[in-house]
């Protein structure tokens, strides 16, 4: 816990997803690529009514489930920084989780799939 909602970076230190959730015993984590993420809350967007906020007027929201058909695995420092990790983003992930001793990092992509682009 308490690392939900927060950014996945990319090599270049962009935002690119938001972590969802993991397992610490299985070093398995769950994240939300940054377009689903925007593409939700436009669709939530679109149910709250122009003139204001009141919940009582909100239509119900439709969001689609989908998958980024990618697979990760957790690699140690040493072997993010020979992949061509910035000094700066390892920086702030250690930064950000003392006991951290890798990163997360993509292992397979399905062609055409919505990892890949």
């Amino acid at each position: 816990g308490g690392s939900s909602g927060s950014p996945v970076i990319d090599i270049l230190g962009r935002a690119i997803g938001l972590n969802a959730g993991s397992r610490t015993r299985t070093n398995t984590a769950y994240f939300l690529p940054l377009p689903r993420v925007a593409r939700a809350l436009g669709l939530l967007r679109q149910c709250c009514p122009a003139e204001g906020l009141v919940p009582q007027r909100w239509s119900t929201p439709h969001l689609p489930r989908g998958t980024m058909q990618a697979t990760f695995t957790y690699i140690g420092f040493d072997e993010v920084r020979r992949l061509g990790v910035r000094r700066e983003t390892e920086a702030s992930v250690r930064e950000a989780v003392p006991d951290a001793t890798g990163m997360l990092v993509v292992d397979t992509v399905i062609p055409g799939g919505p990892a890949a682009k």
